[in-house]
This record gives structure tokens, sequence and C-alpha cells, in this order.
């Protein structure tokens, strides 16, 4: 295979519609490049850090980190979400996974990344912690149930919004959001197969805008919230959906650069 390259991506349109194919052949389901555009290139906090191999100007090897913010005890951390790490079938049993994360963390380190972090199967996970010492927090919760909940959380560490990386992520293409607002806080919700509404996280109310991609609803009729330590009301109808019923263990992995010892991870839900 001395035919191979490897490279940090430009994340050019050229690269990106050939990320598209990759993904979509390894995933077995259609990656848009109008998302991956999005998702690449259009983030506020700064363009994916990718890697690619290359073999015969197809690329067969790719993996991602997607710039974020996090916030530990009042201060906020620059951190980054690793995602669609995709291996083509012909060319597993490599190594290329250990050589595209080396060169991704390598160039997140000098972007100023503290916290590299993500949501993976029990393969990639043991991986992940072979490899690159990431620290398992075990499986998100996915809770199941009616109605909206007004708890605010209480979590000392969190995924950090502001107004800008807000509309970035409302602008995700082929969703439509609903706004579930309380004078507390603002709950965001995308439907899923029509019946279900899936929760994407809470929001301060200063980040309500001019609704021109999104609905406000006042009640959905179910609702699935996944994360670690979800509170919930005592009067709201939520249980823990059923481990069978789960794809895969949504193991939630971290990787700390920061060398800051007192910080003790906990991580609320990533995007």
């Amino acid at each position: 295979m001395n035919k191979l390259k490897y490279s940090l991506s430009n994340n050019s349109d050229k690269e990106l519609k050939k990320v598209c194919s990759l993904l979509s052949k390894v995933f077995k389901k259609k990656f848009s490049f109008q998302y991956i555009k999005w998702l690449y290139t259009q983030n506020p906090e700064g363009k994916a850090i990718t890697c690619n191999i290359f073999y015969k100007n197809k690329i067969v090897g790719h993996y991602a980190i997607i710039p974020t913010k996090i916030k530990i005890n009042s201060k906020i951390y620059n951190s980054g979400l690793s995602l669609n790490t995709a291996v083509d079938d012909d060319f597993k049993g490599k190594g290329f996974f250990k050589i595209m994360a080396s060169k991704t963390y390598k160039q997140s380190i000098k972007k100023g990344i503290k916290f590299i972090y993500g949501v993976s199967n029990y393969h990639s996970t043991r991986l992940f912690e072979k490899y690159f010492n990431f620290k398992n927090l075990g499986p998100l919760d996915v809770k199941i149930g009616f109605g909206k909940n007004d708890t605010i959380s209480k979590k000392k560490i969190k995924i950090f919004w502001n107004k800008k990386s807000f509309i970035w992520r409302l602008k995700k293409p082929n969703i439509k959001y609903n706004i579930l607002s309380s004078k507390k806080k603002l709950e965001i919700n995308y439907s899923f197969l029509k019946l279900f509404k899936i929760n994407m996280g809470e929001f301060e109310n200063n980040f309500l805008i001019q609704k021109k991609n999104y609905n406000n609803k006042i009640f959905n009729f179910l609702n699935i919230h996944i994360g670690i330590g979800k509170d919930f009301e005592k009067k709201t109808l939520y249980f823990n959906l059923p481990k069978f019923l789960k794809p895969s263990p949504l193991n939630f992995i971290v990787k700390d650069f920061s060398k800051n010892s007192s910080i003790k991870i906990f991580i609320s839900p990533a995007i």
C-alpha cells in the first residue's frame, strides 16, 4: 500500500464530496454534501480539524474533530467533538485510526483545544482507551417520556453556547426545530419519525431569535432526552429506554489535554 497518502484536510468542496462518499458507504446511510459543509466549514467556533487517507485519489480513511467550547466551574475551555471515524472495508486492520487520530490531536493541541470528547460504541471505546488514554464516563442515559421539563441543569460542566454557535446549530440542514420556551430557559427539540421529539439541549432565553426555520411548540407528545445525569422534575413522566432498544452502549468518552489535575471530568451532552 505504498500509494497511500496521509494528510490533514483543507476542507475543500472537492475533498468534502469524497468524504461524503466514504461516510455514506461505511455507515450505510446518506451523508449530504450540504450537511458536511455546514458541519465542517460554517461552525463559528472554527473549521473542522480532519485527517484523510487517500488511495488512488479516493478517500479510504477519515477522522474529524469539530471545535466546540465547554464550561467548567464557570471557566470556558476550547474543546472538540470527536466525530465520523470511518475506514473503507477494503482497508480495515491497517492501523488507520491510530494514524488519523494522532495527526488530528496534534493539530488540535496547536489550535489550543483542551478537551476532546465523543460518543462511541463498544469497539471504538476500546480503541480510544487503548491508544489515546480516553476516559470512559459510561453510557449516556436515554430517557423517553411526556411533556416538557423546566428543570435547570445543576451540572458544573456543560457545553457552552453563545448566540453565534446557537444560530449555527439551528441551521443544520434538513432539520426542523421546535422551541419550548419557559421563563427559565429554552428547550430545543427536533422531530424523529414524526412521532418522537429528540431533545437538543437547554439554552438561555436571550438566545431566542427571529423564528424563521423552526416552530414554537407548547407541548410534544413523546420526547427523548439523551445525556449524562439529565435532571427531571418529579411531576414529569420519564423513564429509561430499555437497553435492548439502544443501537449501542453510547459511551461518553473524554481526553484531557489541559494538564489541570484539579478538574474532575463530568461533561453534559454533546452536539
